[in-house]
């Protein structure tokens, strides 16, 4: 590590013991960078020097003069055994220095623009210098001649994907623009292959490529998916569909591929076989991936701030770790097989965290496995995301409906079998956007905007049906017949709940709560706050309903419609975001069933519990590496069940704020979930896949078994 007292630490990843200081420099360390076999070291300093260390004995081997002391200016890279450091000067030069002697051996000249990055052949004799003028040359580092000039790429290529351009065996090299990979001959200059994605003018582009480990493939992603290229013949092998495709990578001996995007899934595809297999375990974008050594082992990384260890023959989920102290997401992960050391890093580069894992022993050793729960019901739903989702009071009904280019259609499943059971009469009049179910489960109300279908004639005198939309009703269902029973003017209307006596409507406004008569659709009150959040919850006795009023949570009384408590220890804005989540600021607000505490959730990936008879918060639980979806408190109050898109479900001790159990739940790409009222079914609805057909997955829980 260096640092601002011109000094470098060394010091042991497992234990944190500082091994050795190293001294020299007189001014600030800006960059270090071990060589390949990890014996030497190079730093470079304000001083304007650069050094090299023996990191055994801690002595310098060499100080080299002309660093601007700019970190910025820096393009420096080691050769693959070690023996030679390229360094880039102001001058547009580069010089070799002979790590051995600490002597300068060789001046490579002719670059006519500022050197940005360099990339050594994997065989060793070969240097590649990118440069502003947007060229490529091709240097033979022993005998100090330039062998090519590349120029003839789209200049559209980033240059942060230059390490990816040599073929492993050193042949060639490869560059690509938004639509397009360019493969070069290296010992000929000669261009030997292009590789057309056919994107042509839409908005899809090559996010990045890698070679296969025997330089006979090429894996390119983008926005659809990812496509690997047969080198010799430039046609496709095979296409991997996955939303925004960032991340692929090669097992060590090139057999398999794992590809990772948007959707949290990650897709194996094994070249011997033709097959692929699909694992499921993050909540939100897949980033990254590391194989261990034999290429059993798959370690994945995601914007939901977790690890994932995976057993590729089985496909088991072996184990999930937390990235607690990432803020934003993880983006990259390496494993050490020689110090069973994991390091991931944070979005922007902010944070590195090391883990003590040996990967290689997971499987052997028997490591207790991640207990998950299976899928009970799987069904296709809506063609398109799924919006609500809501439990009738005994279990056996589930409501849904999906966006409203959709019409906002109500459906009705039978949840042991995951059947339609019928769609309201009526239905298509009204945009639904919100169901809530009467706790005596005869009834069920809905919100939505008022469809109405005009005809209009085009240009060629065509009629057609064009949809506007007019005001919110809230529509009172007959949940046997599904008929409407009542239909109300409710003016806006975000959220809908009913009272715990199914006798009376809340709806929530901008600046108020309504509260409505089922019986006859009556107003019967406003609740008036400044800006009060979307969700909100009755207490158990109906006397009372809690929810966010700007930044405080607040309890109003329901006969007389005024404040009656602001809960104070926390302000909204005190609530920090994290990386991979999607939704309200406010996932869910839920009551203890003795009236004694609430719970809510957010984005920060906590849970806050607030004691209603003190009038404060108490807690927060923490735990969970991405937003929570939904709690749910248990009979006796004493337990919270939490589910996050994370993809974990996790049993709390309100007591003690500690976690009882820990499981993986394969949740699909959603944004709604919904608990039974016992807390032993959940249900998800798919957000967004690439087929349009999104489907409902039930679960039965029981972490008490």
């Amino acid at each position: 590590m260096g640092s601002p007292d011109s000094t470098i630490q060394i010091r042991n990843t497992i234990t944190n013991q500082l091994i050795k200081t190293l001294t020299g420099h007189n001014g600030l360390v800006n960059i270090v960078s071990w060589s390949p076999d990890g014996k030497i070291l190079a730093s470079a300093s304000r001083d304007k020097t650069i050094k090299l260390w023996d990191v055994s004995t801690g002595k310098q081997i060499a100080t080299i003069s002309g660093y601007s002391g700019k970190a910025a200016d820096l393009a420096w890279v080691w050769s693959p055994d070690s023996k030679i450091i390229a360094i880039a000067y102001p001058d547009n030069t580069i010089k070799l220095w002979d790590v051995a002697t600490g002597k300068f051996s060789k001046t490579l000249t002719g670059n006519n623009s500022k050197i940005s990055m360099m990339s050594w052949n994997p065989r060793g004799q070969g240097l590649a210098v990118w440069s502003k003028d947007e060229k490529i040359q091709l240097w033979h580092t022993s005998t100090g001649k330039l062998l090519q000039t590349i120029s003839g790429y789209d200049a559209g290529y980033e240059a942060k994907n230059i390490e990816n351009i040599w073929s492993p065996d050193g042949n060639a090299i490869a560059l690509a623009n938004p639509s397009i990979v360019k493969i070069w001959d290296v010992s000929t200059g000669k261009l030997i292959k292009t590789i057309d994605h056919g994107f042509g003018t839409s908005t899809a582009t090559i996010i990045n490529f890698v070679w296969s480990s025997d330089s006979k493939k090429l894996v390119s992603t983008n926005i659809g998916g990812a496509i690997i290229w047969d080198i010799n013949t430039g046609k496709r092998i095979k296409e991997i569909m996955e939303i925004y495709a960032a991340s692929a990578v090669w097992s060590p001996d090139g057999k398999k591929l794992a590809v990772g995007g948007q959707e949290g899934k990650i897709t194996i595809w094994d070249i011997t076989t033709g097959k692929s297999q699909i694992l499921y375990g993050h909540g939100f974008f897949v980033t990254n991936f590391d194989w261990n050594q034999d290429g059993k082992i798959l370690i994945s990384v995601g914007m939901d701030n977790t690890i994932k260890i995976w057993d590729v023959t089985t496909g088991k989920r072996l184990k999930t770790l937390f990235g607690f102290g990432h803020d934003g997401g993880i983006i990259d992960i390496r494993w050490n097989p020689q110090s069973k050391i994991l390091a991931s890093t944070g979005q922007y580069g902010k944070k590195t965290i090391l883990w003590n894992m040996d990967v290689n022993n997971l499987v052997a050793n028997k490591v207790i496995q991640d207990k998950e729960i299976s899928k009970k019901i799987n069904f296709p739903a809506h063609k398109s995301s799924v919006t609500s989702l809501v439990w009738s009071p005994n279990g056996k009904i589930l409501a849904s409906n999906a966006r409203e280019e959709e019409g906002g259609t109500i459906k009705l499943w039978n949840t042991s079998t995951g059947k339609s059971l019928n769609i309201p009469s009526g239905n298509q009049k009204i945009a639904i956007a919100n169901i809530a179910w009467n706790p005596n489960g005869k009834t069920f109300a809905t919100t939505g905007r008022e469809r109405i279908v005009k005809k209009v004639s085009g240009n060629s005198g065509a009629i057609a049906n064009e949809i506007e939309y007019g005001g919110t009703k809230l529509v009172i269902w007959d949940a046997t017949t599904g008929k409407p029973l009542k239909t109300i003017d409710a003016a806006k209307s975000e959220k809908l709940v009913w009272s715990p006596d199914g006798k009376t409507l809340a709806t929530s406004e901008d600046t108020n709560i309504r509260l409505w008569d089922a019986a006859t659709g009556q107003l019967l009150k406003t609740i008036n706050g400044q800006s009060i959040y979307p969700n909100f919850a009755w207490s158990p006795d109906g006397k009372t309903i809690v929810g966010y009023d700007l930044d405080r949570m607040k309890l109003w009384d329901v006969t007389t419609g005024k404040l009656s408590t602001t809960l104070v220890g926390l302000k909204l804005e005190e609530l920090s975001t994290g990386g991979g989540e999607t939704g309200n600021m406010i996932g869910a607000i839920a009551w203890s069933r003795d009236g004694k505490f609430i719970a809510t959730t957010d984005v920060s990936r906590t849970i806050q519990i607030w004691d209603v008879t003190a009038g404060k918060f108490i807690k927060s639980l923490t735990g969970h590496g991405s937003a929570i979806l939904d709690v749910v408190w248990s009979d006796d109050s004493k337990t919270l069940t939490s589910v996050s898109q994370d993809k974990t479900i996790k049993r709390w001790d309100i007591s003690t704020g500690k976690v009882l159990e820990t499981i993986g739940i394969n949740l699909p790409h959603t944004l709604r979930v919904s608990w039974s009222s016992d807390g032993k079914k959940l249900a998800a609805g798919e957000w967004f896949n690439l087929t349009n057909n999104q489907r409902i997955q039930i679960w039965d829980i029981n972490l008490d078994n």
